[in-house]
């Protein structure tokens, strides 16, 4: 049997092309995206040609940062180009004020013995420092292994850092071993996620929650020791999470596109990664937007 013609993949149902972004979002990720730096710019100013940056969502406002931290001043000569500036500096002042709020709570979970693993953007930050001009992370997702999970959370409630669900902390303590994940604020700017399963309760795997692990290099984040995930895994974890996030940002796809970039991603590992955690579905979707 002789292989036909490769079908190209379109924007009809039931290709994969059916749930790729459209309109000034595609625009956008093009912008961010594309491989070609004239191209992509080109996308850039039509974009700021045709929408205000003060009109639109915070999804946007994400990725015009990495496009901003991408072309600096070759789009100077755009309008636009002083309030893209300034909307980088804020959302980079933002990241940086709630990295710094994290940063004693992570050095105390890890002084007292826990494994800290950065997760989604903290960890594009803590394998490339510079990334953190181009990529918003007013969140610090966080992984613990789940032995350590009763710690973290002691260190986090001994630094007065809030439940966002308000629900009583004693409560919580005692069901700790039933909770993938739980969100905690401090002031103004601390967020920190804290996740003892790195993904949704649809995508388990307990051989591949011992198996991340495993694979997880060692980093330093603003002075502190902690783990990232293998670049088969930050792809993994980016697409699980943007495909059920997908409707509040889009950065995902850029972090996907920076570990593909790298050339460190161990394609064997992903696959069976995708396969173990049942996303075969959005990793299709997303790698045939990445490649087309």
């Amino acid at each position: 049997m002789t292989a036909g013609p490769i079908r190209r993949i379109g924007r009809r149902f039931p290709d994969y092309g059916w749930s790729w972004p459209t309109g000034k979002l595609d625009q956008l990720l093009k912008a961010a995206l594309l491989p070609d730096d004239e191209t992509a710019c080109h996308h850039a100013a039509r974009w700021l040609d045709d929408n205000d940056i003060d009109l639109v969502s915070f999804r946007e406002h994400r990725l015009l940062t990495a496009i901003s931290d991408r072309f600096g001043r070759k789009l100077s000569g755009h309008a636009a180009y002083p309030r893209l500036v300034g909307l980088q500096k804020m959302l980079w002042t933002k990241s940086r004020m709630a990295m710094r709020e994290a940063e004693p709570a992570l050095k105390a979970m890890v002084d007292a013995g826990v494994d800290v693993m950065l997760i989604k953007g903290a960890s594009r930050i803590a394998v490339d420092a510079s990334a953190q001009r181009g990529r918003v992370a007013h969140d610090i997702d966080i992984l613990v292994r789940p032995l350590h999970m009763t710690v973290a959370f002691d260190v986090l409630r001994d630094r007065d850092w809030q439940i966002a669900t308000g629900v009583s902390p004693q409560y919580l303590r005692t069901r700790l071993g039933s909770i993938r994940s739980m969100n905690f604020f401090k002031g103004s700017f601390g967020d920190i996620d804290l996740h003892q399963l790195g993904y949704d309760g649809s995508q388990t795997s307990e051989e591949d929650d011992l198996a991340i692990w495993q694979r997880a290099a060692k980093a330093e984040f603003s002075g502190v020791d902690v783990f990232v995930p293998s670049p088969a895994d930050r792809m993994a974890l980016a697409i699980a999470h943007g495909g059920l996030d997908a409707h509040t940002h889009s950065d995902w796809l850029v972090d996907c596109a920076v570990a593909i970039h790298g050339g460190d991603v161990d394609w064997e590992v992903f696959n069976d990664i995708v396969a173990r955690r049942s996303i075969a579905v959005p990793a299709s979707v997303a790698l045939s937007y990445l490649f087309l």
